[in-house]
């Protein structure tokens, strides 16, 4: 795209990705103090992805592993936009561990960059580095435990030129690069969100609400810290990257053959999930009715699965952008525990008229 001038593209066609770029900035930023209506800011996300299209970047051909392509014509527009507003959110919704989000995106765009330089596209694998450069840099004040979070600013945007960049690589011409070489190497966090998606639609539940059912959510939930969540999901993406790398090098047979064992990696990956799952069930002390249920007979919102409610002020929200730090929120946590502990003690303490015949 920086390059775009000199390939014979109109100088209006950067200055639209540009503006794009800028807008899906701006909702993250309004949705990380404000939190817009959903249609609002999906309808904004369109609307940059239109830019995208009036730009000249569309979704043409999409070519099979086994060697055919399928020529997109008429629904080439509508398959760029879902494309586009797709990646941006599905990327947005991985950015709920510490460091997940920001890990995964130098793992992606040093894919990109590779397959950018590989195949003939300087000015885009240029790009690609720039987005690993900053991811890296802020890594460092992101990975566990975090003590600054990107927010939905930063989310939106890195997945919006992810996109972009997928389309500008798979664009015909003498070296393009298959749509499914991003679909393998976004598969991390694709595979997540689409299965999570999935499932609550076939369950009745309303997916469009706010939910804490994501796989790295319920492996948070397994007990699994950030840090071992971030590196689990960076193991898979990571070996999604060396998929589709060989994907640029192997014929229709080999294609077809890399295809099946990333179904197997995501495979793996819910089979991971679950597994602990039912480990953490498994693991749960065995209690007495009194420990399990309050002074009415109902179970505690403990016992019922949900970890103790931690209010935020709106100060901390503001300073950190998303979240409070970290420090904050396990001081939180142990007064909450240390609260809890003295009820316990209090309840079994003998009360001073009870009798006390042996």
């Amino acid at each position: 795209m920086l390059g775009a001038r000199s390939q014979g593209e109109p100088r209006g066609a950067l200055i639209l990705f540009a503006v794009a770029t800028a807008l899906v900035a701006a909702v993250g930023l309004w949705d990380d103090f404000r939190n817009p209506p959903t249609y609002l800011r999906l309808l904004l996300q369109a609307g940059a992805a239109m830019l995208v299209v009036g730009a000249g970047m569309v979704l043409q051909e999409f070519s099979l592993p086994w060697g055919s392509g399928v020529v997109l014509l008429w629904a080439a527009v509508p398959l760029t936009v879902l494309w586009i507003t797709g990646l941006v959110n599905f990327f947005n919704f991985i950015d709920g561990a510490d460091g997940l989000a920001n890990s995964l995106a130098v793992v992606y765009s040093a894919g990109v960059a590779a397959a950018a330089f590989a195949t003939g596209h300087p000015y885009e694998g240029v790009i690609a580095v720039a987005v690993t450069a900053a991811c890296l840099g802020f890594l460092w004040y992101n990975f566990p435990p975090a003590q600054v979070f990107m927010g939905g600013v930063g989310s939106l945007t890195i997945g919006f030129v992810l996109s972009v960049l997928a389309i500008r690589l798979a664009a015909p011409g003498r070296q393009s690069v298959p749509m499914v070489f991003f679909i393998i190497l976004y598969s991390s966090f694709l595979f997540d969100t689409s299965y999570t998606l999935l499932r609550r639609i076939f369950r009745g539940e309303k997916f469009w609400q706010a939910h804490r059912t994501h796989l790295y959510e319920r492996l948070l939930q397994a007990g699994w810290s950030h840090l071992r969540v971030t590196l689990f999901y960076v193991g898979l993406g990571l070996v999604s990257l060396a998929l589709a790398l060989f994907y640029l090098r192997v014929g229709p047979a080999g294609r077809t053959a890399i295809v099946i064992l990333q179904l197997l990696v995501c495979l793996g990956h819910l089979t991971v999930v679950r597994t602990q799952e039912a480990r953490a069930r498994i693991a749960q002390p065995d209690e007495t009715r009194d420990q399990r249920t309050g002074d009415e007979g109902r179970a505690t919102p403990r016992q019922r699965g949900f970890a103790p409610q931690v209010r935020y002020s709106r100060f901390d929200r503001l300073r950190v952008g998303v979240r409070p730090t970290v420090a904050t929120k396990n001081a939180q946590l142990r007064a909450a525990s240390d609260r809890r502990a003295a009820d316990r003690r209090e309840r079994s303490r003998p009360h001073p008229h009870e009798s006390r015949t042996p």
